[in-house]
């Protein structure tokens, strides 16, 4: 899914912003907002745009309040916000009696903790007192007089992450904060489990830099130049942009950039724009499904973004197991079908068709090809009979390998229908 405006809109805003505000430079990548060193007195710290966590260890946060999943565990960091405490016989640690702590919404790899890539959340609010956009971390000392073992925040009360300015108030409220970084470790665990891989470049080297947007006019998605990931909390009100399936569906978009098709920014109205909103719709709906205990895949949801809001406005609600509730085609340039001429297209539209598929190998169902008996019937059947995980796994799994190692660049429907059938045959299981 596209972000915000158009490219020409979004480098003229670059050229302000880079001279106005805190706002520093669009170009993210590569660049961390968390920092992280060892204090090293008489050294200066790196140049920075919040500031540095210094001495900084993992730190699992035990129900912390999400805004639609209720209370989650969530690995963050905790780290010693001030240089001047230091003393050189004390030993330098997070939550020791000689130094203050602060906890901050970020979490670096770490294999044994079940974080397979470096994950950053940072928010990107609206000035109170004026239109500018800034960015803030997410960031707090923790209070003296609170059992440090048990703080759940907020996470939102340093405008620096060295410094404690008792006037910041930070617009964003850290639950957001929270959804999105919870969700995406999340993620990471469900691509390493399920796919081996890592993050979302394979080897989970590339930072997930999360920006946690309350600009009126912002969109959530993945901006393939920047590299980074933008979650409105105020598109729809009441119904921000964070629950798992949405936050998924977007870590997907940056998987597929950083694999084997690259940037498909620039192929908007061909088949495969279709076939990668659909393809980020079926990872991002199965991880949710995954995560919720109740759901898993015996009992899945087939509702991608049922939560961000009521049909029609939530424009991302999208039902795999009936398109046409929402105007969208089930059969392969059936009804509801349109050109990228035609008005109201949209590649997550003409996508439902394979999401429709995706949700026909997991069930037993019968009916007309595009609900029209001239054009004929069709019977499936669950691809393992009997076994409600071991099938949604299979699909799981050759679609996956479809995309992300078969697919080519230009490639559509017909292709990914015949991608999928060697996929299937090459793990083992042969089309007959």
């Amino acid at each position: 899914m596209k972000v915000w405006y158009t490219r020409f809109t979004k480098r003229i805003l670059l050229l302000i912003f880079f001279w106005i505000g805190n706002w520093i430079h669009y170009s993210a990548f590569g660049q961390s907002f968390y920092p992280q060193q060892q204090y090293q007195p008489g050294q200066p710290a790196s140049v920075t745009t919040f500031g540095t966590l210094y001495n900084p260890v993992p730190i699992l946060i035990h129900s912390a309040a999400t805004y639609y999943h209720g209370p989650q565990d969530v690995w963050a960091t905790a780290y010693l916000p001030f240089e001047s405490e230091y003393d050189a016989s004390k030993t330098a640690i997070p939550f020791s009696q000689d130094y203050t702590t602060a906890i901050a919404l970020t979490s670096a790899k770490n294999d044994a903790l079940g974080l397979y890539a470096p994950i950053e959340v940072i928010a990107l609010a609206k000035s109170p007192n004026t239109n500018l956009m800034n960015r803030y971390p997410f960031a707090s000392v923790v209070p003296n007089n609170v059992n440090q073992a048990t703080y759940t925040g907020p996470f939102n009360t340093l405008k620096d992450l060295n410094q404690n300015d008792p006037s910041f108030n930070n617009p964003l409220a850290s639950e957001y904060a929270i959804s999105v970084l919870e969700a995406a470790q999340k993620y990471t665990k469900f691509t390493h489990d399920f796919f081996g891989h890592n993050g979302i470049d394979k080897q989970g080297d590339i930072v997930i830099l999360a920006n946690v947007n309350n600009s009126p006019d912002a969109l959530t998605g993945f901006d393939t130049e920047e590299k980074a990931f933008y979650f409105s909390v105020s598109a729809l009100p009441g119904y921000p942009h964070v629950e798992r399936s949405t936050i998924g569906h977007e870590l997907t978009h940056a998987l597929l950039n950083f694999g084997n098709l690259g940037n498909l920014d620039y192929l908007e109205g061909t088949e495969i724009a279709s076939l990668n909103e659909s393809f980020a719709d079926i990872i991002g709906l199965s991880f949710e499904n995954w995560v919720d205990p109740n759901k898993k895949f015996v009992n899945p949801n087939w509702i991608i973004a049922n939560l961000s809001g009521p049909f029609p406005v939530n424009k991302a609600y999208r039902p795999f197991d009936n398109p046409k509730f929402r105007n969208s085609p089930n059969t392969y340039k059936g009804t509801y079908w349109k050109l990228s001429s035609e008005p109201g297209y949209r590649p997550h539209n003409n996508g439902m068709v394979m999401s429709h598929w995706f949700y026909l190998l997991n069930v037993a169902k019968s009916g007309y090809i595009d609900d029209d008996p001239a054009r004929g019937s069709y019977i499936t059947a669950p691809l393992i009979p009997g076994d409600k995980t071991a099938t949604y796994t299979l699909a799981l799994k050759i679609i996956f390998k479809a995309m992300t190692e078969k697919l080519a660049y230009l490639d559509g429907f017909p292709e990914m229908r015949i991608k999928t059938l060697e996929a299937a045959v090459e793990l083992g299981n042969p089309v007959g």
